[in-house]
């Protein structure tokens, strides 16, 4: 419990989410040393295999969570700005909490970014969450115009986005040339 108070106020999460710090915690512990089993992992020595370390992040961090097709619309945004809360129980996943919808979302597909938290959520548009083919400019934020993306120090990163997503509308058929009528110019000066 100890762990879980330290866990909760450094989040600035509520205490209704005593729960997912718990699990948490006891997570952490069952993959820590432990003196009294000859220095050893519980989860080794309960499950009788090596253990694996690659699925733990900070808890509270900022991730980008994958919104599948059946739960948005096509203009929707595909990912969603959560904050990481618990790692899955039985099932292979992570447990997130999305603070503009105010509910815990489940997934597996998952962007963490562990060095941010959930006061830095608040900093960033939800129709701004970049999925995972998006390009991001750290120095202050997206462009505003295709001039500002030319300036930018990641020029490069955004002309390929650009080809990207021209190459994505190509192959998907979303639109279909046509010829002009005649007498009209394609591009009109005003």
């Amino acid at each position: 419990m100890e762990r879980v108070r330290c866990l909760l106020p450094e989040a600035k999460l509520s205490g209704s989410f005593w729960g997912e710090a718990l699990y948490t915690a006891a997570q952490v512990i069952n993959l820590s040393l432990v003196v009294v089993l000859q220095v050893d992992i519980p989860d080794r020595v309960w499950y009788g295999k090596d253990v694996s370390y690659s699925h733990l992040c900070v808890f509270d961090c900022k991730a980008f969570v994958h919104v599948s097709k059946d739960e948005r619309s096509k203009l929707d945004a595909k990912t969603r700005e959560c904050i990481f809360i618990c790692y899955g129980h039985d099932e292979f996943g992570y447990r997130f909490y999305d603070s503009v919808e105010k509910k815990l979302v489940r997934s597996r597909d998952v962007i963490f970014v562990e060095d941010q938290t959930i006061e830095d959520i608040g900093k960033t548009k939800k129709s701004e969450s970049p999925s995972t083919n998006d390009v991001v400019d750290t120095d202050g934020g997206e462009p505003e115009c295709y001039e500002e993306a030319m300036e930018s120090e990641h020029k490069n990163k955004w002309i390929a986005a650009m080809h990207d997503e021209m190459k994505s509308l190509h192959d998907n058929h979303t639109f279909e040339l046509v010829k002009l009528p005649k007498g009209t110019k394609a591009l009109q000066n005003r």
